[in-house]
C-alpha cells in the first residue's frame, strides 16, 4: 500500500489538479487529433444561406473540407488553386469551411473574391464550433494554424490531413488523385 502523506491544504490541492489533469488529457486527448485512416468526426455547420447541414450528408462522395479565414494570406492565396482542382476533379466535392468569422465579414470577402464550391460557417452558437476543434484536430498543445486541409474518403475515413499551404497545389493535387485511384 502506497501512503501519501502531506502538509496543508496547498499540497492536497496541487495533488488534485494534477491527478485532474492528468484524466483530463488521457481522455480528451484520445482520438481527436485528425489522421489518416481513422473516421473523419460528424461536423454539423451552417451554409452560407444560414442552413444546417451534417458532412455525413456528402458520405459517397469524396470530399475536401478547407478550413480557412479572410484574413489569413495562404487562405486566400489557396483558394484560386482550389477552384482549378474542383473545375479539374469534378467527382471530388471541395469545401471551404470558414473558421471564426461573422457571415457578414465571410459575406463582404465573398463579394470581392467569389468561390464556386460550396461555403460553410463555424457555428459557435450550436453545431460544431470548429474554432475551438482545430487545436485537437491539428494534434497541437495550444493554438492551430490555417490553411488546414483534410481529405475525406467517400466513406467517411480521413485520407490525408495537410496543415499549411505549399504555393502550388501539387500536394493537394496528388491527395486528391491518390483518393479516387
Amino acid at each position: 500500500m502506497v501512503r501519501l502523506t502531506y502538509q496543508g491544504e496547498n499540497l492536497k490541492k496541487q495533488l488534485a489538479i494534477i491527478i485532474s489533469g492528468f484524466f483530463f488529457f488521457s481522455v480528451l486527448g484520445q482520438g481527436t487529433k485528425l489522421e489518416r485512416h481513422n473516421p473523419m468526426p460528424e461536423i454539423t455547420m451552417q451554409t452560407m444561406r444560414g442552413e444546417n447541414i451534417q458532412l455525413s450528408s456528402l458520405r459517397g462522395k469524396p470530399v475536401l473540407l478547407n478550413f480557412w479565414a479572410a484574413w489569413c494570406g495562404p487562405c486566400r492565396n489557396e483558394i484560386p488553386v482550389l477552384e482549378r482542382l474542383q473545375a479539374k476533379y469534378p467527382s471530388i466535392q471541395i469545401i471551404g469551411v470558414n473558421v471564426g468569422e461573422s457571415q457578414r465579414t465571410i459575406n463582404r470577402f465573398l463579394a470581392d473574391n467569389p468561390i464556386s464550391y460550396p461555403v460553410w460557417m463555424d457555428q459557435p452558437d450550436g453545431g460544431t464550433n470548429v474554432e475551438q476543434q482545430m487545436t485537437q484536430w491539428q494534434g497541437q498543445a495550444s493554438g492551430w494554424s490555417i490553411p488546414y486541409t483534410v481529405l475525406v474518403r467517400k466513406d467517411g475515413i480521413i485520407d490525408e490531413t495537410i496543415l499549411g499551404f505549399d504555393g502550388s497545389g501539387r500536394e493537394l493535387e496528388q491527395a486528391i488523385r491518390e483518393v479516387l485511384q
